[in-house]
């Protein structure tokens, strides 16, 4: 069961560091989009 839990785990931070970039990419996308609005 411990083991089971664990690869979960695993699955799931590996998951965040693949999706995280793409997220931060896109944040960034947004606010260039926002500050050439403002300008």
């Amino acid at each position: 069961m411990k083991r089971r839990k664990f690869i979960k785990s695993l699955a799931a931070s590996s998951a965040l560091a693949a999706v995280s970039p793409l997220l931060q990419s896109q944040s960034n996308l947004i606010q260039l989009t926002q500050s050439k609005e403002k300008r």
